[in-house]
């Protein structure tokens, strides 16, 4: 399965002109993009949680100057 995505998109194929020894071209494009969503909900998951990270060490760092100038 994952030879015949390859195949597509190394020779800039549309979908349909996939050869039929790597399978349905349906098959080919829902594999493919279901990989493709989930890489993304990985890099927006990551992303999340490094900004959560980042925000928490602002309001960190907020907090201490609001304390240093009282």
């Amino acid at each position: 399965m994952i030879s015949g995505i390859i195949y597509v998109i190394r020779n800039g194929l549309q979908w349909k002109d996939a050869p039929r020894e790597y399978g349905p071209h349906k098959t080919l494009y829902n594999r493919f993009n279901s990989q493709v969503n989930t890489s993304i909900t990985e890099v927006n998951a990551n992303l999340t949680a490094e900004l959560g990270k980042i925000n928490n060490a602002i309001h960190a760092i907020n907090h201490d100057y609001e304390n240093l100038k009282k």
